[in-house]
């Protein structure tokens, strides 16, 4: 594991013109393309569709150029990482069945998006149930890779490969075993809180985001072409997207209760808008300085500190 820094920041301006943003039209990459648009920034999106995805278009989605390919198929965004100046990468899935995406873009509806995801959140405290009385499956089981590990390991390890190559070849950058990353390129992976509640979440969707977190801190460190930040917000709600807001009050509604019949946790993180995670994602890319990795609060500095 690798210590929280916790920012009491002067920042250090860091010129970052172009970022390519991986997972740009979901969730909260779509935020994050917004709050870089809206800042002046140049903004490649790369995506499965390659479009904006509502219409009519907002005026500043004309400064992002909308790509499109997949993350785990490097050839079809390499030649656009040797021209940016930062990659942040905010792909990943919280549940297994990706139906939770079109719930909280309230397709269908919103009794049937809050369908969906109440089934979900029952499926999982179903899961936890069955595990618990069953104990561990037998050993030498092989098992196939879930959507989970896909989705939030192996996206964040192919990207940050695929940027560390790019940047290798460029003879603007000087790789060292200097271990210092002041000034150097910016990854951003969005993770996720480690202390998310198992009544609602996976835990195999934390142990994908940890390994992920791991492996781009080892790339990192290997060559040193890029200055690693990685930032684990918890639940996250917009309220733009209204299904969202009770599975964030629910994690809320867990910690709570824990804390009344003496559950301790080494940290306890609160729901997070999308709106504060993308400033904070400003605040990162010109910060020569900001490196490591960022909890709820932190992020919350951050995104106070975005002009």
């Amino acid at each position: 594991t690798h210590p929280s820094i916790h920012p009491s920041i002067t920042m250090t301006s860091l010129t970052v013109k172009r970022v390519f943003v991986t997972g740009g039209t979901g969730f909260l990459g779509y935020k994050i393309c917004r709050a870089l648009a809206l800042r002046g920034y140049e903004v490649i999106a790369l995506s499965r569709s390659g479009t904006h995805p509502t219409t009519p278009r907002p005026a500043w989605s004309s400064s992002v150029t909308w790509l499109t390919g997949d993350c785990l198929s490097p050839s079809t965004y390499e030649s656009t990482l040797a021209t940016v100046d930062a990659v942040i990468h905010s792909v990943g899935s919280l549940f297994e069945d990706t139906r939770y995406k079109k719930a909280i873009n309230m397709e269908g509806g919103i009794v049937n998006s809050v369908g969906i995801m109440a089934g979900m959140v029952g499926d999982g405290a179903r899961r936890i149930m069955g595990n618990a009385h069953s104990g561990a499956s037998g050993g030498g089981e092989v098992r196939e890779k879930s959507n989970l590990e896909i989705m939030n390991r192996d996206t964040a390890l192919s990207v940050a490969e695929a940027f560390e190559k790019a940047l290798s070849s460029r003879p603007s950058i000087t790789l060292s075993s200097d271990t210092s990353t002041r000034g150097k390129p910016p990854f951003i992976l969005i993770s996720a809180s480690p202390w998310l509640p198992s009544q609602v979440v996976d835990k195999r969707y934390t142990l994908a985001k940890m390994e992920a977190e791991n492996g781009v801190m080892g790339i990192a460190s290997r060559a040193n072409a890029f200055r690693p930040v990685i930032f684990r917000p918890a639940l996250m709600y917009d309220e733009s997207r209204p299904v969202t807001i009770p599975i964030a009050g629910l994690n809320a509604a867990v910690k709570m209760v824990e804390s009344l019949i003496g559950v301790r946790q080494p940290m306890v993180y609160n729901p997070i808008r999308t709106d504060r995670v993308a400033e904070a994602v400003c605040a990162a890319l010109t910060g020569s300085e900001i490196s490591g990795i960022y909890g709820v609060e932190d992020i919350e500095k951050l995104a106070d500190k975005v002009p």
